[in-house]
């Protein structure tokens, strides 16, 4: 007889009500990995949650694939992946927000193990590292070096894992990450526009607004890297960009990787 996994209590507010959660996933023609997600997230240890779509338009099944697992499906008119959760967000009223993408395959336990930290009130925004699955070919895990050390993602360090349990840190990767509600509120969300290194920006608004950033090491999210060539190039041109511009505003994410990574738009 298989053993049942154990279901966690709903995480209660000072008052004594339950939290009000939702996992957002912005998507555009992914609907096949999408599923993948959407099954991982309906077995969850921590089912108190509500799982948001924002489908920029998706010419694919994506729509169904949401019906299919009861997750709320809103129709987003933009082409990037801030404005896209500004969209959804601007619709929630929730208390805490997950954030992830439409390719990971999501552990059974990460809603838990993100939302375990908030009954602490020091914590604003808590994350983890991402790894490529093990199930990834070669050409992915080459990107995930590329993501996950830190001279070569100008010290973001989408792979760090710092010893302890939950260590203040100054930067969660965008797929792997929660945040409270009111601190997005406070810091007007996502940078409108911003077509790459969003969750680098964000991070340095909410630090701005005097909220607190930690990471759990532990609690690791399998993401599948871009594997053709020409959409990963696209995807670093805009990273690096978006980080030389937001260098100039926000001069304490600045560091002197940052110049290497600017070198992507060529």
């Amino acid at each position: 007889m298989s053993e049942v996994t154990p279901v966690v209590e709903p995480l209660l507010k000072e008052d004594g009500t339950p939290y009000k959660i939702a996992v957002l996933i912005p998507t555009i023609n992914n609907a096949d990995e999408l599923d993948i997600v959407l099954g991982r997230l309906g077995q969850q240890t921590y089912p108190h949650f509500e799982v948001v779509i924002s489908d920029s338009k998706s010419k694919d099944h994506t729509k169904d694939v949401c019906e299919k697992h009861g997750a709320t499906w809103i129709e987003d008119p933009s082409r990037n992946r801030a404005d896209a959760c500004n969209f959804a967000l601007n619709q929630m009223d929730h208390d805490l927000v997950l954030f992830t993408d439409d390719d990971t395959v999501p552990p059974l336990e990460w809603v838990a193990n993100l939302v375990r930290w908030f009954d602490n009130p020091e914590v604003g925004a808590v994350g983890g590292p991402n790894f490529a699955p093990d199930d990834d070919p070669f050409g992915a895990k080459c990107a995930d070096v590329a993501f996950c050390t830190r001279f070569m993602t100008a010290g973001t360090r989408y792979g760090a894992q710092p010893k302890g349990e939950l260590v203040p840190i100054t930067h969660n990767p965008g797929v792997n990450c929660a945040h409270r509600m009111a601190n997005l509120r406070e810091v007007g969300f996502f940078e409108e526009g911003c077509i790459g290194a969003e969750d680098v920006v964000l991070d340095a608004k909410i630090q701005r607004a005097g909220h607190k950033l930690f990471i759990d090491p532990s609690n690791v999210m399998p993401h599948r890297r871009r594997r053709p060539f020409k959409p990963y190039m696209k995807q670093m041109r805009n990273y690096g960009y978006t980080r030389m511009v937001a260098n100039k505003r926000w001069p304490e994410i600045a560091v002197w990787s940052h110049t290497a990574i600017g070198f992507f738009p060529w």
